[in-house]
């Protein structure tokens, strides 16, 4: 059974849907504006290079990720999801924690379920107008190869001890009632990248079930996936848990991208 996850970046809602539950869970912006023309300008030659590569613009592909030292992609057939250590360095995820610390808040659940405990952690909408945050764009265009105006607003979270985000996909159902609400402008989303920021003592790991993989939470660590199946439509193997924190705390970043540019005005 799926749900829905609605997402406000940037000044809108985004669904995020989850997979159990029949609730949205909604972050409500702190920034309502985000500089894409900063994106646009830092992103010069690779998004020349896309274009070169014949990728559209919304994808990272196998190819392109697998080109970077150090790329590992879980064998599965039933999903593409690549894991690199070191992405980010300690100065970078050290800066990234404290700009969580200064805007975070809880996340909050619409369409209440009667699961209070479905989604605990806090969230924090990220400036682009940041320095560290222009960084941390800089490096996943070169990583992904995804033109930047594809993607979403960077979303950060905080998971203290017990905290936890139960089974959820981060792709829509074209079905669903929000479809037309959520995807009409900037369409179904294509990859996920979410980086660890913090070394965490135990727990937190991120599960995906339906390919018996847990991640463990590591300083720097980058995890990447596509939403998709061959054929476009929702991969339900992307299915994942943010398993709860046993000791400690986890911080992360995630970058959702799009299929069309992001449209929301800024």
């Amino acid at each position: 059974m799926k749900t829905g996850q609605a997402v406000i970046a940037g000044g809108q809602r985004l669904l995020h849907k989850a997979a159990t539950m029949g609730s949205e869970n909604f972050i409500q912006p702190r920034h309502a504006q985000y500089n894409y023309a900063a994106l646009f300008e830092l992103a010069g030659c690779g998004v020349k290079a896309i274009q070169k590569d014949m990728v559209p613009p919304g994808e990272s592909s196998a190819e392109i990720l697998r080109a970077h030292a150090g790329v590992k992609q879980v064998p599965s057939a039933k999903i593409e999801l690549f894991v690199k250590n070191h992405f980010l360095g300690p100065e970078l995820c050290k800066e990234l924690i404290r700009l969580i610390d200064l805007d975070r808040r809880p996340s909050t659940v619409a369409d209440y379920n009667g699961d209070a405990a479905f989604r605990t952690s806090e969230t924090c909408d990220l400036s682009a107008d940041l320095p560290a945050v222009r960084e941390l764009e800089r490096l996943l265009l070169d990583f992904t190869g995804i033109d930047p105006k594809h993607g979403e607003p960077i979303q950060g979270q905080r998971y203290e001890i017990g905290q936890e985000f139960k089974q959820h996909t981060d792709w829509f159902n074209p079905d669903g009632a929000d479809w037309d609400k959520f995807c009409g402008v900037a369409g179904q989303r294509t990859w996920t990248f979410m980086v660890y920021l913090n070394d965490v003592e135990a727990g937190g790991a991120t599960r995906f079930k339906r390919i018996d993989k847990k991640i463990m939470p590591e300083r720097g660590k980058i995890v990447g996936w596509n939403n998709r199946n061959p054929d476009g439509s929702g991969n339900v193997a992307t299915l994942h848990h943010a398993m709860k924190v046993r000791k400690g705390v986890k911080y992360v970043i995630t970058k959702w991208y799009r299929e069309k540019p992001w449209g929301w005005a800024e």
